[in-house]
């Protein structure tokens, strides 16, 4: 990948020079990042050997430009001397203001955050690559939650941050579904759901309420507690009413606390003095 100048300037129109040569240190460097943060060696390579232009390649591709120029724009002015560093001086060119070369870098920090959730955006969305995505240090789909995109957490509940944010969130998510849903439906019914979910294969019954699951754990995290309540009221309420229509949580322990015949009361002696 960026393999000249040309393929970098198509991503980065403002790229001066007619050589990749000073900017191969930078590329090298935000190859690493990308195996180390995101996608694994083994995956980076598989796309490396892809068509380049096919979309996955793209996506990576531009990520990688955007990285490297952030990476190098502290280094593009300066040249060491025998008596340190002096910047490049070019008679026609005024050299930059420290608040624009700051600007430009918080533009490219931004870009890199958008190139970062298209590329894991489309990797959800395409179930062909799951095998390698899924071994990779960025695999955002959360296999053990009713909500296991970014994307779909959002249409039930508000979530501040990128995907990776996200991902690092999943012990938060987990003790969400320990603490207030687990125990309302059951760990049995509970494990159920996940799985399907995890296969893409909700059976019919268990759709009827995985619209209020999710909906209660969105709430839950976002500590609207009154909502969360709410949604699993419903789902508990459907439980109890059709209990033949949720094996998981008829065979669960839970159930058989529930249906359990309240103990006899017994008699207290009457004594007379």
């Amino acid at each position: 990948m960026l393999k000249t100048i040309e393929i970098m300037r198509g991503y980065i129109p403002t790229i001066a020079g007619g050589s990749i040569a000073k900017y191969e240190q930078a590329i090298a460097d935000a190859r690493s990042w990308i195996i180390s943060t995101l996608l694994g060696r083994e995956f980076m390579v598989e796309i490396e050997a892809m068509d380049s232009e096919s979309e996955l390649y793209r996506c990576t591709e531009r990520l990688l430009a955007y990285k490297a120029y952030r990476l190098a724009i502290p280094k593009l002015d300066l040249v060491e001397t025998a008596n340190g560093f002096a910047v490049v001086n070019d008679e026609k060119l005024a050299p930059a203001s420290r608040e624009r070369v700051a600007a430009l870098v918080a533009s490219f920090e931004a870009s890199i955050t958008q190139a970062v959730g298209e590329l894991l955006d489309y990797l959800e969305d395409t179930p062909a690559y799951r095998g390698l995505w899924s071994n990779s240090p960025a695999f955002t789909v959360m296999t053990d939650s009713f909500l296991p995109t970014l994307r779909e957490f959002r249409r039930y509940g508000s979530f501040v941050g990128n995907n990776l944010d996200f991902m690092a969130e999943r012990p938060a998510i987990q003790s969400v579904i320990l603490r207030y849903i687990e125990p309302r439906i059951s760990r049995e019914l509970t494990r159920a759901i996940l799985d399907e979910v995890a296969a893409d294969n909700v059976s019919e019954n268990h759709r009827r309420i995985l619209s209020d699951l999710k909906f209660a754990l969105a709430a839950f995290y976002n500590e609207r507690m009154e909502l969360g309540e709410q949604s699993i009221a419903r789902v508990r309420r459907m439980l109890e009413a059709d209990p033949d229509a949720f094996p998981a949580f008829k065979a669960s322990e839970l159930y058989a606390e529930i249906t359990a015949p309240a103990p006899e009361k017994k008699e207290q002696p009457f004594f007379v003095m």
